[in-house]
């Protein structure tokens, strides 16, 4: 964050549950194109999480992930992740992680999505047992590539 931006205070606080809505001062943010806008507009700036657009930015406090996978697809060697902001993008496979509940998640940008349930058994195709450790596993791709999944 620039000192500039550091000299302007956050209009607003917002916050964002775990099934991905919005909320302002505890009111739910129901018009759709303005929680897209602070999805599609999230970052990771100093280790915290917030939504800039253009000079104006607000912190945002997260339930869980702020992003929500729901559907994976592979298409001519890639991978693209769909979000619920109705964004897709390429999965980068070395951000996946599982946590100690067995939830999948990746990063955007440096922002953490979770996957939901859906996503999660598109994904559970391309996981296997890892050859030299049964205690871990690896997403194995279509394109033959291979990737550690870590565990968190």
């Amino acid at each position: 964050m620039s000192q500039q931006d550091q000299a302007l205070p956050p209009i607003i606080k917002l916050r964002v549950n775990r099934a991905g809505e919005w909320f302002h001062e505890g009111v739910k943010i129901s018009h759709e194109n303005t929680w897209k806008a602070f999805s599609r507009n999230l970052r990771i700036e100093e280790g915290r999480l917030i939504v800039r657009i253009k000079r104006e930015w607000a912190e945002v406090e997260a339930e869980d992930a702020p992003l929500i996978v729901t559907a994976i697809r592979f298409d001519s060697n890639t991978l693209k992740i769909f979000l619920h902001d109705e964004r897709n993008v390429m999965f980068e496979p070395e951000t996946l992680f599982i946590n100690s509940q067995n939830v999948p998640y990746c990063k955007i940008d440096g922002v953490p999505a979770r996957f939901s349930t859906a996503a999660y058994y598109q994904l559970v195709e391309f996981i296997h047992p890892h050859p030299n450790d049964e205690n871990q596993f690896v997403l194995a791709l279509p394109n033959g590539r291979t990737h550690a999944i870590s565990m968190e």
